[in-house]
């Protein structure tokens, strides 16, 4: 990713000053880092940044953003439970690149701007089941998944497995428990769709459907 360079006049910068960036470049990395997690090349600075929320509700009130445009690295997950934003909602938001077990975050949350509501939301990233198992751009993005068939029903922590003839992907419920939909899985079940929010945790990649 292309960085823009500024002419600094002369002026000097304090390490704590927020960089008004997109998200996308904050999400972004070079580097695999030492476990192979990919954090963020602004881990430890603080940012200001906008984007639409597009998914809430996930682990202890935290929610995600996501670059109105959507594509690669455009989302992000925002940890503050005092904010409770809504589907829709266009936040700036100010505060520390964090990683947390190899998810990147923003937090603690400095300050956060209400900029606009029922914003449309970005249209979700077509892609292949295996994409979602290896490529950490992914990571915070809305995506949709399509022509899918079950190749692991649920486990005890709620994670399952899908493939679409790409390779396997994990499916998490973070979201809301598969036992809500009344659908019981079946190895090679057909699913015709997935949609939601690619995430990270304990060592592997995995989409928590909203649809």
């Amino acid at each position: 990713m292309k960085r823009r360079c500024l002419p600094l006049l002369g002026l000097a910068l304090s390490p704590l000053t927020a960089l008004a960036i997109s998200v996308a470049e904050v999400q972004y990395s070079s580097n695999p880092g030492p476990a192979g997690t990919w954090p963020s090349d602004l881990e430890g600075q603080t940012i200001t940044t906008s984007g639409v929320v597009t998914a809430t509700d996930y682990i202890s009130g935290r929610f995600f953003i996501e670059d109105p445009g959507g594509g690669p690295w455009s989302g992000v997950l925002v940890w503050d439970t005092a904010i409770q934003p809504n589907l829709g909602d266009l936040l700036q938001i100010s505060g520390m690149v964090f990683e947390y077990n190899g998810h990147t975050e923003i937090s603690p949350v400095t300050g956060h701007v209400l900029q606009a509501s029922n914003q449309p939301l970005p249209a979700p990233v077509l892609l292949q089941s295996q994409q979602v198992a290896t490529e950490e751009q992914w990571e915070g993005v809305l995506v949709r998944l399509q022509n899918l068939s079950v190749t692991s029903v649920q486990n005890n922590f709620g994670e399952w497995q899908v493939s679409d003839g790409s390779g396997s992907c994990q499916v998490d419920d973070v979201f809301f428990p598969l036992s809500q939909t009344g659908v019981t899985l079946q190895a090679g079940m057909s699913v015709a769709s997935i949609t939601g929010i690619v995430d990270y945790q304990y060592g592997a990649h995995a989409v928590n459907p909203r649809t």
